[in-house]
């Protein structure tokens, strides 16, 4: 079965998801953002390095932005001077801002999560089998179908969010693959998992797509599916599913509850765990530092906004819920090779490719 996909224009500089066309033609929301900062810092587009570098220097990328006809006289030059009489910021002001730091990272997981809505089949006949009622809302039994599905959604939008960063610009293909092999994965458990806290109350794991896992691997089969015989196969299948769901629950789900995790700190998870990679050896992130710097900064002062008084512990249990999810994403590569609704063998050639192995 094909998966049904969406028409839509793509950046004309690197074909990820188009968010204007501010400066000509339509772009994504990192090459606006790149193609005015180089245009008012003064860069030429001209590379000076040698061609044995590897590729997609700032020159290159902003090269490639004037080739596909970005206007430089399309952009506004503000005042440089600042305010006549800037004021010193308090530590509540910082904290006050804190949720329009990552203002455009914040649009771009909304659009992303609007278009995940696209694919929930909200129109699906309420007598279909496995079809559960979770607060007034109806989802269906995750299939094969479902997690290709979903797999494919958190791999292009995984590939989108590292375009906004010049650290993921400037690797070779090979790096970024390395790197889109887990961070795709990470992305999907956050996206998951945020969802599965504030709409699931129960033994519930909920995916993008309004499907559902149970630790009960036959919770939601259609009779005629279910083995009239217990066979060893369906026995191991059935126990590595309920192991891996269980701790869906019990790693992320849980600790999502508990903290409230909210839109702005995914955003902040999502881009400390591509920018802070469990590989450090094999691939190497330049200028990402200060990035992540701002990520911890941000992330411990909106900490103490949200718990005044044990703001120190929450941003603790945050930095350890990324170790959680890193543990997640080999448990979910264990389970492409145990489990045969996680086959990645039957999925298609994209999904394949952003694989491992």
């Amino acid at each position: 079965m094909s998966i049904p996909r969406r028409v839509l224009t793509s950046c004309a500089v690197c074909g990820g998801q188009p968010n204007g066309s501010r400066y000509g033609p339509v772009t994504c929301l990192g090459c606006m953002v790149f193609f005015r900062r180089a245009i008012q810092q003064g860069k030429s587009g001209n590379c000076d390095r040698q061609s044995g570098m590897k590729a997609s220097c700032r020159n290159c990328r902003l090269q490639e932005c004037l080739n596909a006809g970005m206007n430089p006289n399309a952009i506004q030059f503000r005042d440089k001077l600042g305010p006549r009489k800037p004021k010193k910021a308090g530590m509540n002001e910082i904290s006050n801002r804190t949720d329009t730091d990552f203002d455009c990272l914040v649009q771009l997981q909304r659009k992303q999560r609007e278009l995940h809505q696209r694919y929930s089949g909200s129109n699906r006949i309420t007598e279909e089998s496995g079809l559960v009622k979770i607060k007034n809302k109806y989802y269906h039994r995750a299939r094969p179908y479902d997690i290709e599905l979903t797999l494919k959604l958190s791999f292009r939008n995984a590939t989108d969010w590292a375009k906004q960063f010049n650290s993921f610009w400037n690797l070779k293909e090979i790096e970024k693959k390395l790197v889109i092999s887990e961070f795709g994965i990470s992305f999907l458990l956050v996206d998951q998992a945020y969802k599965t806290a504030c709409k699931s109350d129960r033994s519930f794991w909920l995916l993008q797509n309004d499907s559902y896992l149970n630790p009960d691997y036959f919770f939601g089969m259609p009779a005629e599916d279910k083995a009239t015989e217990e066979s060893e196969y369906v026995v191991a299948q059935a126990r590595c599913h309920a192991e891996f769901v269980d701790s869906l629950l019990k790693c992320l789900k849980k600790p999502f509850s508990l903290l409230k995790i909210d839109k702005l700190e995914c955003v902040l998870l999502k881009t400390l765990l591509l920018l802070a990679p469990s590989f450090p050896g094999r691939v190497s992130l330049d200028d990402s530092e200060k990035v992540i710097a701002r990520c911890m900064s941000n992330l411990m002062s909106y900490s103490y906004k949200k718990s005044p008084e044990n703001g120190m512990v929450r941003f603790g249990e945050i930095i350890l819920l990324m170790q959680s999810i890193r543990s997640t994403v080999k448990q979910f590569y264990n389970q492409t090779k145990r489990s045969y609704c996680f086959d990645i063998s039957k999925f298609d050639t994209f999904v394949r490719s952003n694989f491992v192995t």
